[in-house]
């Protein structure tokens, strides 16, 4: 039985199993005393890395918090920048505070959301091997103003992105490492 004292990461442990196979769960809804069973069918849970919305006082500014660099990341921040320019908004403030990073080829994609051309990333190995990332035909939102804000947990990916927006004067960084 699950109680209110318990932790999250024990209810988990409770519940997860291998994917495809049934949990039961017993529910006693409010006002009733006997419980209802539920079957769930365990299955990958995708956390999405984007969040996004309008801000309630200011509705030509859209604000997208972007919590790691997944492989699931350009394409939901395609989906944000789409959806808020479809909303009004003329600017946007994406949110790195945080954000450990996680997959180059994740903020390069993002990036390319809103550079036109040139390089995005130039990148050398400690083995002297060199690789440029360009900008391509995946510009979505090539002059919205865009403000990016930043913090000492800011890093990696993060950093990529970041840098690469401030350098084409794409984004003005508010923050503090």
């Amino acid at each position: 039985p699950i109680t209110l004292e318990m932790e999250t990461g024990e209810i988990v442990e409770l519940i997860k199993g291998e994917r495809g196979t049934a949990v039961i769960l017993s529910v006693i809804h409010p006002d009733e005393e006997e419980p209802t069973d539920v079957e769930i069918i365990r299955d990958d849970i995708l956390i999405p890395s984007a969040a996004w919305r309008v801000l309630e006082d200011e509705p030509t500014i859209g604000y997208i918090q972007l919590t790691r660099f997944s492989g699931e990341s350009a394409d939901e921040m395609e989906t944000a920048v789409s959806e808020l320019q479809e909303a009004g908004v003329e600017k946007i403030i994406i949110d790195l505070r945080g954000n450990g990073g996680g997959l180059v080829d994740a903020a390069v994609a993002i990036a390319d959301h809103f550079v036109s051309d040139g390089t995005i990333l130039h990148r050398k190995d400690r083995n002297e091997n060199e690789r440029n990332y360009n900008a391509n035909d995946e510009t979505i939102a090539p002059d919205i103003p865009l403000v990016i804000l930043v913090d000492g947990n800011t890093a990696s990916a993060s950093e990529i992105l970041a840098g690469a927006l401030h350098d084409y004067e794409r984004a003005t960084l508010i923050g503090a490492s």
